[in-house]
């Protein structure tokens, strides 16, 4: 036997040994799936309560997920939504923590947003509300990003007209948008609405989230259209199923 023939038949030995080993081991098991539910339950009950510091450490575990697809990135990115959104209740102290979570939210969501995902619609829809809260901190860039919102919207219902959380984030947009750029306070209330029919309390969970917000924008445009008592109605609503949520009881002391 030659001494190159000998190499090759302990290679294929070895081989062949290998292969069997992996063979009666079976397949290699898949890491398990994150389960995303948990991160939204904590994020919905922290947001009621403007909880900063539990909004910012879930956002800091899922934005360490957030390489995992685009489920993940969405989660990430509504953990530094409702960050942002707590952080303006005392906006001054939380200003470095408020401006970071929206551009880690605007970041990931203008990339889910230009991909074909089952997510693309609500990633757009969220990033009209990220525009948003960035023109509220520096008005200046209400042109820009005014104008960036409005088609972020217009794409989103387009690609799911009655998806919730897209009908949301419409009628809050047109709720503040002025008349002459499109804003409309009946077509907010349609949308709001909307989300509600969508979402009855009994399927509504913290993943499928949206109803809370609806019936307490929905309040605030009843309230300027001067219908107190049924903003009132919806308020009461939100606080019989999360009695600690702190917009709703604040709305509902304007609403005495």
């Amino acid at each position: 036997m030659s001494h190159t023939t000998r190499p090759t038949l302990l290679a294929r030995a070895l081989g062949l040994a290998f292969g069997l080993t992996l063979a009666l081991a079976g397949p290699a098991r898949a890491a398990a799936a994150h389960d995303y539910l948990p991160d939204y339950q904590r994020i919905e009950a922290a947001s009621w309560q403007a909880d900063v510091a539990t909004l910012g450490a879930v956002s800091g575990e899922l934005n360490a997920l957030a390489g995992d697809g685009a489920e993940a990135e969405l989660a990430a990115a509504y953990a530094d939504y409702r960050l942002a959104n707590a952080g303006l209740a005392d906006a001054k102290r939380n200003d470095a923590a408020i401006g970071a979570a929206l551009e880690r939210a605007r970041l990931r969501l203008e990339g889910l947003a230009g991909r074909a995902e089952p997510q693309q619609a609500e990633a757009l829809a969220m990033l009209a509300g990220v525009y948003g809260l960035q023109i509220s901190r520096s008005p200046l860039k209400g042109p820009l990003l005014g104008v960036k919102a409005n088609q972020a919207i217009a794409e989103a219902l387009r690609l799911a007209p009655e998806q919730p959380r897209v009908r949301l984030f419409a009628g809050i947009s047109r709720l503040y948008t002025p008349a002459l750029f499109g804003g409309d306070r009946a077509l907010a209330l349609a949308d709001f609405d909307s989300v509600i029919a969508h979402l009855p309390r009994a399927e509504a969970s913290a993943a499928n989230w949206g109803l809370n917000d609806a019936l307490l924008w929905r309040a605030v445009a009843l309230k300027a259209d001067g219908r107190r008592d049924e903003a009132r109605a919806n308020v009461q609503q939100v606080l019989d199923a999360a009695p600690q949520h702190g917009w709703a009881k604040r709305l509902l002391a304007g609403l005495r």
